[in-house]
């Protein structure tokens, strides 16, 4: 079968939808013909319905090569891509069946390809491909012959087609770019990142071109070209900053031309105004006012609309608020924006408002030279009234910012000789500067270039008014005014006459005829009102004219510095805090800087107890100007009120740090530590304190230092106290008296400073007691006499107690000295508040009646149970009349009640209750009187009403020890076994500083160790501490030595028991003691113990002649002459120690038998039994009184409370 047979076989084959039959046939044909582009085609097309892709791709290329110029093989491949989904491919095949079509002048078809393949280019987004294949169907393509006459799109919306594709290919580029150079090793900043990038955009865009023909065609089609002519505007500005710069100039006038067109032809896009307003080289006032009227219309939803309404309202002098409302909002809304910064810095400055001036002439300067820079732009005329505005607002912003003005107003003259802004500037600037010749000569260049130049004449004036050359200012300023009459003239030649005082000043005709001139021509001008408070404040003397001055002067300008310190000085000299700080307040609003109203404000904070707002405002000061030492002061002084005290040491710290030698500083230091109980270090702070006080003072002692430094050492010596350390303790109040004493002749009239030292003394009786012996009697003297002399000095009647000091130079005695001192010092005090008659004064008064209580009770107490009572009750009475005279001043005070309980404990049990009952109910939650209330009850029997009384005592404070101690002895009244465990709860909680219930304590660990008969040392051990402890504070307590002894004996230890039963022999033998009814009793019982003491010591000798002097006292039984005989038998008196068994015996037999406890040898029964009665004796004797004394030792706990409170009150 021929070729031809073949191929025709194979149409039918294909026709038929048998692909097989056709594959053979043409491969048959191949076989014979491999060239045969029919066959390759019919191939081709049977292979693809075969879905044999590359066999058919592989037979339509064979065809393609056979006949390059036939269109059939071509669409088979494009009908293969189509159907396996390969674009790429089917692009290239359709771009060359459309250079086919195209050659083949086959306009129809040549379209169709063309639509489609932009299409395929959209759809697959090669959208650079889309766009110059969109070309094609353009009027000015290389296709227009073929296409004439079919149904081409419009060219308008071919345009717009390529311009979205154009400009979402620019964004997808850009964000691509960015990703991909971002994650590059070594990779930019993402900001320059950018920048490259949108340069590379906007050079290789065609954007522009297209626009242009969109404007074109847009506007022959009488459509609105609004949107596209934005789209342009913003594209060229876009393109700009980045073209060489040899071609800015004709871009940027492109672009100035578009937007002038936009602005003619009325169309509403912003850009356009901006564009227009942003490039004008002209001062702040110079802009265009039409333009700006234009821009007006576009609302306050753009930027531009809102800076163009700003600028009116400011050149139609409207409101402030109104003006800035407007440009503030615009700037906010476009910060890059060159007009509404330098339009906006210019309104500040002219309002005085130069700091907000001083920050926005920086940004506008700045964004002018960012725009010179993008754009190319000459920008000279705008640096130049951005510069005269900068150099005005750092003029005026005081000595900080001079040099600044001053290097720009001689930048401006360097260029331009002859600018009078910037020469009277300068003169301005130079005469701050205290170089008034050179601004002389600046004025007078000034006037040589404007003769007329009222302001410079004005300027002349008030630089001779700075030199103090008066006559010659008055002569320049009267010029200037002939020449204009202008109020700051008019207020300048008031503010001459006022400096030159006198008659100047107070004649009506000169300062305040020109003041209240300048008032008048210009309502609004705050100086002259300010200069008119002075007036009538000082001349006329009317509060109420110059208050309203001031207020005035404020009003009209919240940044008058003059107007707002004497106004806000005027409200506090009225007891008007609130208004001051308002003012303040205001000012600093307007004047951020102003340092001075922020340490005022902080002062009337710290003033009015508003401590947070104080510490505010100081924070803020310190912001701008960290070396003020003032506001560290005052921040440490509200941090310490606040309880911040780390925080408020820090500040004075940093204050000391700046002034070594600030007083207040070290003070300040010095009363936190004392308030943080660092007393050792508040001590030594007010020493130091002191010392620099006296050395700026001339050896003049600082008295609130020495006041402190007596309240720390106080503080110290009970701290000592507490931790047993009684010589510290000792070393501490002695200082204290010689610091006082060192410092009386400063302190006349100073109630506080004697109050501190009688203070002093009263801490003798409470903390050491036993230790007055070391005490400088003499100083303590010398303070004594000081006293009497400043009583006598007033006027002052002094309270006679009429009872005589006691007798001998022991440590009672020189107690007894120093607590008739504290009487004197507290009624010195007393006198001294009566005399200052306020009712501060008063109250003071009262608890100072309360200390004079405390220490003519304390003088009772030294005493009592000494025999001496009779003679002392008259201190006592003195000491009721006190507290009673106390309570008549504050009835409500809990602590002068239960002193007054106190003192009447033993004399008037009713009263007492009473006053404890008081007491309670004026605080209920103070322990004390419900402990002494139960001790009232115990003396007097009522066990039942006690034991509640102490319950309560324990439930308001259950670690108040002498609760405790209460319940125990009700316990051990009644027997219960309790006792012990309840004595032993007491003194765990007082500690060793409770001395009485180391001793109560004592005595039963005594007994129990007894009951149980143990002989063990240890078990002592405990007692022999309490006892210890005891006597540390009351050496002369002759039951406790006693005690002692007998506790040491059971230890084995006769030599220190030999000791203590001497001592407490030595307290009964003197002279306090010697009067007591039960004197002879308690000698011979610790004459019996001594004795049988120096027996066990082996000191035979001396324990036989201490046995006959109990003999003598009559103290000698069958068991004292069975110990005689055994001292004089070890001593080798033979005769003499069967003549003593003899008399024991006698009296044996006279039945006299008793048992007492005597220790010492294991081998004397008879003595330990003796030994033993005697000490209970002892003890029966001395408990009682422990219950007496205990309830007078809590009050007078209670009644120190009442010396610290009275202290307090002092301060306050």
């Amino acid at each position: 079968m021929s070729a031809k047979a073949l191929l025709k076989s194979a149409r039918e084959a294909i026709g038929a939808k048998n692909f097989s039959q056709a594959q053979e046939y043409c491969q048959q044909i191949l076989e014979s013909d491999e060239s045969n582009y029919n066959a390759l085609v019919f191939l081709g097309v049977a292979e693809e319905k075969l879905n044999n892709a590359a066999a058919s791709e592989k037979a339509y290329r064979k065809a393609v090569e056979a006949n390059p110029t036939s269109v059939l093989a071509y669409q088979g491949l494009a009908s293969l891509f189509e159907k396996v989904e390969n674009p790429n491919a089917l692009a290239e095949t359709w771009e060359k069946l459309r250079e086919l079509h195209l050659e083949g002048k086959d306009g129809k078809k040549c379209l169709d390809t063309t639509q489609k393949l932009i299409d395929l280019y959209e759809r697959t987004n090669q959208r650079r491909k889309a766009i110059d294949t969109l070309h094609a169907l353009l009027p000015d393509s290389g296709y227009v012959e073929v296409l004439t006459g079919l149904d081409l799109p419009p060219p308008i919306e071919t345009y717009w087609r390529i311009a979205r594709l154009q400009e979402k290919e620019d964004e997808v580029f850009a964000t691509r770019e960015v990703q991909n150079r971002r994650q590059r090793l070594g990779a930019d900043p993402l900001d320059v990142i950018k920048a490259k990038v949108e340069k590379e955009v906007v050079l290789t865009s065609q954007l522009d071109e297209v626009y242009n023909k969109i404007v074109e065609l847009e506007r022959e089609r009488g459509t609105d070209v609004t949107e596209v002519t934005s789209k342009l505007l913003v594209f060229l500005q876009r393109k700009l900053p980045h073209v060489a710069p040899e071609r800015k100039d004709e871009l940027r006038n492109k672009l100035r031309t578009r937007a002038e067109e936009c602005v003619s032809q009325n169309l509403q896009i912003p850009l356009a105004y901006e564009i227009l307003l942003e490039c004008q080289n002209v001062d702040a006032h110079g802009y265009d006012l039409s333009l700006l009227t234009s821009a007006r219309d576009l609302g306050e939803s753009n930027y531009i609309g809102l800076l163009a309404s700003g600028y009116l309202k400011w050149k139609d002098g409207s409101d402030l608020n109104d003006i800035l409302e407007d440009l503030i909002a615009g700037v906010d809304t476009n910060p890059s924006t060159l007009f509404g910064y330098h339009v906006l810095a210019a309104v500040y400055v002219q309002h005085e408002e130069y700091e907000s001036g001083v920050d926005c002439a920086n940004k506008a300067r700045s964004n002018a030279f960012q725009r010179s820079e993008a754009f190319g732009e000459v920008l000279d005329r705008v640096l130049l009234s951005i510069d005269l505005n900068l150099a005005r607002a750092n003029l005026h912003l005081g000595p900080k910012n001079l040099q600044t003005s001053l290097g720009i107003y001689k930048n401006i003259l360097s260029q331009d000789s002859s600018n009078l802004t910037a020469l009277q500037g300068l003169g301005l600037a130079l005469a701050q500067s205290d170089k008034y010749d050179e601004s002389i000569r600046c004025f007078e260049k000034v006037l040589r270039l404007d003769p007329a130049s009222h302001s410079a004449k004005a300027h002349m004036g008030w630089v001779q008014f700075q030199r103090g050359q008066h006559e010659e200012a008055l002569e320049w300023l009267k010029q200037a005014v002939e020449a204009k009459q202008e109020a700051v003239y008019v207020y300048r030649i008031g503010r001459v006459y006022w400096a030159m005082g006198g008659q100047y000043r107070t004649d009506k005709t000169y300062a305040q005829t020109n003041l209240l001139q300048a008032a008048k021509l210009n309502p609004r001008f705050g100086p002259a009102f300010t200069y008119m408070g002075h007036y009538y404040a000082e001349v006329e003397n009317d509060r109420v004219r110059a208050l309203k001055c001031y207020q005035r002067a404020v009003s009209l300008s919240v940044t008058d510095e003059e107007a707002a310190k004497a106004l806000s000085r005027m409200y506090l000299e009225n007891k008007d805090a609130g208004s001051a700080k308002a003012v303040l307040t205001r000012f600093v609003g307007a004047s951020p800087r102003a340092v001075w109203a922020y340490r005022q404000l902080g002062t009337v904070a710290l003033v009015e107890g508003e401590y947070m707002e104080a510490i505010s405002n100081f924070q803020a000061l310190l912001r701008i100007d960290t070396k003020d030492l003032l506001s560290w002061e005052g921040l440490g002084e509200a941090y310490g009120h606040e309880g911040k005290f780390q925080a408020a040491l820090k500040a004075f710290a940093r204050a000391i740090e700046l002034d070594e030698s600030s007083v207040f500083a070290h003070y300040s230091v010095a009363q936190l530590k004392l308030k943080l109980g660092l007393y050792a270090e508040a001590a030594e702070g007010f020493r130091q304190t002191n010392a620099l006080a006296s050395k700026r003072n001339e050896g003049k002692v600082h008295m609130p230092s020495v006041k402190a430094l007596l309240d720390s050492l106080i503080a110290l010596a009970k701290e000592c106290y507490l931790k047993g350390a009684y010589g510290e303790c000792l070393g501490c109040l002695g200082e204290a008296v010689r610091v006082g004493v060192g410092a009386k002749e400063f302190a006349r009239g100073m109630q506080s400073f004697v109050k501190v030292l009688g203070d002093v003394c009263i801490a003798y009786r409470l903390f050491v007691p036993a230790l007055v012996g070391g005490v400088e009697m003499g100083v303590v003297e010398a303070f004594g006499t000081w006293v009497e002399n400043e009583i006598q000095r007033f006027g002052m009647r002094r309270i006679e107690s009429g009872v005589e000091d006691l007798p001998g130079n022991g440590a009672e005695a020189g107690l007894d000295k120093i607590l008739k001192v504290a009487v004197d010092a507290y009624q010195l005090a007393i006198g001294l508040c009566s005399a200052a008659g306020t009712k501060e004064a008063k109250d003071l008064a009262a608890a100072y009646w309360h200390d004079l209580g405390l220490a003519f009770f304390y003088r009772w107490d030294l005493r009592s149970g000494k025999g001496g009572e009779g003679k002392g009750n008259q201190l006592l009475a003195l000491a009721v009349r006190s507290a009673r005279v106390a309570l008549g001043t504050h009835s409500g005070n809990d602590v002068f009640w239960n002193a007054l309980g106190v003192y009447t404990l033993g004399s008037d049990p009713k009263i007492s209750q009473h006053a404890f009952i008081r007491a309670i109910e004026c605080n209920s939650r103070n322990p004390a009187p419900w402990s002494n209330l139960g001790f009232l009850y115990l003396i007097n029997g009522d066990l039942d009403l006690a034991n509640q009384a102490f319950g309560k005592s324990q439930f308001v404070d259950p670690d108040w020890s002498v609760a405790w101690l209460g319940q125990a002895y009700i316990a051990e009244k009644l027997g219960s076994s309790e006792a012990f465990e309840l004595y032993e709860h007491a003194h765990e909680l007082g500690g060793e500083s409770e001395f009485e219930i180391n001793y109560s304590y004592a005595v039963q660990r005594y007994r129990r160790a007894l009951s149980h008969g143990h002989r063990d040392a240890a078990l002592y051990s405990t007692a022999t501490f309490c006892l210890l402890k005891f006597i540390e504070r009351r050496k002369d307590d002759a039951a406790a030595l006693n005690l002692l002894g007998l506790v040491l004996e059971r230890q084995g230890q006769f030599l220190r028991a030999v000791e203590a039963f001497n001592d407490s022999l030595h307290a009964l033998e003197s002279p306090l003691h010697a009067t007591s009814i039960e004197h002879p009793s308690k000698l011979r019982k610790v004459l019996e113990n001594l004795a049988r003491s120096l027996c066990a010591a082996g000191r035979y000798n001396e324990s036989a002649s201490t046995y006959a002097r109990l003999a003598e006292l009559g103290g000698s039984d069958a068991l004292a002459s069975v110990g005689a005989g055994i001292a004089l038998y070890f001593d080798g008196r033979l005769q003499e120690s069967l003549a003593a068994f003899e008399v024991a015996l006698r009296d044996v037999e006279g039945g006299e038998k008793e048992g007492k406890d005597g220790g010492g040898n294991g081998g004397h029964g008879k003595e330990a039994s003796l030994g033993r009665r005697m000490s209970v004796d002892v003890f029966k004797d001395k408990e009682g009184k422990r219950e007496g004394s205990e309830v007078r030792r809590e009050g007078t706990s209670r009644e120190r409370s009442a010396n610290r409170r009275s202290l307090e009150v002092k301060k306050v």
